[in-house]
Order: structure tokens, then sequence, then C-alpha cells
């Protein structure tokens, strides 16, 4: 019998585990926090440099025009908002998923 999983069609018994068994890609524990935090960390910086340089937009348009002051922008308060931002989205995301990291896999593979 030929059981179709995706776009890949696999053989399965009563004796033999599905295909998708042998290509958890070896993920431990260990290796899916580190996907986990890198993701997270990447996904916070990106909204933080997005973030700070619309503020920095905003900032200069609001004090040149409407206050016609100089805007000179802080490269250490736009780092400092970045760092914050992908803390903050690594923090979040890690407790929306770190029940995940509870178990195994191949058990949640087997749900998806």
């Amino acid at each position: 019998m030929i059981e179709a999983r995706g776009d890949f069609p696999l053989p399965h018994s009563g004796l033999v585990q599905p295909f998708i068994a042998d290509f958890t890609f070896l993920a431990t524990r260990r290796r899916i926090a580190w996907i986990f935090s890198v993701e997270f960390l990447a996904l916070g910086a990106v909204s933080g440099i997005m973030g700070s340089l619309l503020a920095a937009g905003f900032a200069a348009l609001v004090l040149k025009k409407l206050l016609e002051i100089d805007f000179h922008p802080s490269v250490a308060t736009h780092t400092l908002a970045v760092a914050i931002a992908a803390l903050v989205a690594a923090l979040a995301g890690w407790a929306a998923s770190f029940r995940i990291l509870g178990r195994k896999p191949l058990e949640i593979l087997r749900e998806e």
C-alpha cells in the first residue's frame, strides 16, 4: 500500500515507520531551541531596524518641518532600540512556543 504525504508517495506497512520518521533532521531539543532563538532574534532585529528607521524619519520630519530644529540621529540610540526589539521578540516567541520543546520532535511532525 502507498501512503501519500505531501508530494511524495511513501511505502507503509504495519512493521515499518512512515518515511517521515527517517527525516526528523536529527531534530534534538537543543537544535530546535537554537533554531527558535535565531528565528525570534532575527525577526526582532528586522522589526527593530524597520521601526527605528521609521521613527527616525518621522522625528526628522517633525523636527525640521514643524519645529524648525536640526535633526541629529544617534547611532547608539538606534542600536539600543534594535537590540531591545530583538530581545522582546525573542522573549515573546519563547513564551508562545516554550511548551513545544517538552515534546518529541517526531510527535510534533506527525501532528502536522
